[in-house]
């Protein structure tokens, strides 16, 4: 309470950083790293709460992880800094943004054209379906489905940060002829000029990682910093950035979900949301 830094969203200037409140992220703990270990305890027939004279339940639910959580949501509350939000990334901008890359790639060549497919395709798809930038690069291929009369696709996504360990089966129509730009087709287009370079879509990812000469670099994945790089630059080359980050495509696409008449449940189900009260 008596620190001189209370307030600031920064422990550069604190003598005791490892204490520094603004270090300690409670929710990003409960649904990170103690759901992960809640998971595997329950895959080992561990559940239940802990009962420490016989070890017999699941640690993670016991008093003491409990007191631990109440004392860091006390530290945060302490150090007067609240969660910072993505910039939401809006119909508006994404209209300009999928235009001005769509102009731009086709004055494009080779390996550089073939990337910029890519990141475009990749985009299209977390805004329009609601997910997080680098859940895009964990899409497998072979689980993605058409819909009959090429009318759009179908997603069966196994893992993603939103996702928690779960299972997520959901898809979007081809919106050609209403909209100013289609995920749906912009895929399409990312997938006809990866085949011409012998690039195969029965296994792996939908949006593999690319190396120099344009070859699937199996032992890669995209990775949020590498991805989120990729779209600062993106943005910048077309004068668009104000500071967007992976949750921006989240949460635009909720919101123009919702201003295009989309009922909150269903909302809810594409971007994975499970708590009501936060999506509302």
């Amino acid at each position: 309470a008596a620190c001189p830094f209370v307030g600031t969203t920064t422990s550069d200037k604190c003598s005791d950083k490892p204490l520094c409140a603004v270090r300690h992220q409670a929710a990003s703990m409960r649904v990170g790293i103690i759901a992960k270990l809640r998971k595997g305890f329950e895959d080992v027939g561990r559940k239940g709460i802990y009962n420490p004279l016989t070890l017999q339940g699941d640690p993670t639910r016991g008093a003491l992880v409990s007191e631990y959580m109440g004392f860091i949501r006390m530290e945060q509350g302490l150090a007067g800094v609240l969660p910072k939000q993505a910039v939401t990334m809006t119909k508006t901008k994404m209209d300009k943004f999928m235009t001005a890359m769509g102009l731009d790639i086709q004055g494009r060549r080779g390996i550089t054209r073939l990337r910029m497919k890519e990141r475009r395709a990749m985009y299209a798809f977390c805004f329009t379906a609601i997910k997080r930038l680098a859940g895009a690069g964990h899409v497998i291929a072979p689980n993605t489905i058409r819909i009959p009369i090429n009318d759009g696709l179908v997603f069966n996504c196994t893992w993603d940060k939103t996702l928690r360990m779960g299972v997520h089966c959901f898809g979007f129509l081809c919106v050609k002829n209403k909209e100013k730009w289609c995920a749906h087709c912009i895929i399409d287009e990312w997938v006809l000029c990866a085949k011409t370079f012998n690039i195969p879509f029965n296994e792996g990812l939908l949006f593999p990682r690319l190396k120099k000469k344009g070859l699937v670099d199996c032992n890669k994945r995209w990775k949020a910093k590498n991805i989120l790089d990729s779209l600062e630059r993106d943005l910048k080359r077309y004068g668009l950035y104000q500071g967007e980050t992976a949750q921006s495509f989240r949460h635009g696409g909720t919101v123009d979900s919702l201003e295009t008449g989309q009922d909150l449940e269903r909302t809810m189900y594409l971007a994975f949301m499970k708590n009501k009260t936060t999506a509302q």
